[in-house]
């Protein structure tokens, strides 16, 4: 049997269960974030269906923000 092991993208900490993870994806004109519980949804915006593999694995709020500051579409 396989077991997926996932580290936080921006500071590489090993994933548990325990800890309270978040999933990100850049889309055309945006982001989606979502709590890491709610996979295995597929979201769809504008008729357009995220690829999982794009997903950012982020170990909690610190490492989100920061994502989140260098994925935010310029305005």
């Amino acid at each position: 049997m396989k077991v997926d092991s996932f580290a936080c993208d921006i500071c590489h900490k090993q994933k548990q269960d325990a800890n309270r993870w978040w999933k990100a994806s850049t889309f055309v004109g945006g982001v989606v974030v979502m709590r890491w519980e709610t996979e295995p949804m597929i979201l769809a915006r504008n008729g357009m269906e995220l690829p999982a593999s794009e997903d950012a694995h982020l170990c909690g709020e610190a490492c989100l923000h920061e994502w989140l500051s260098k994925n935010l579409p310029a305005s």
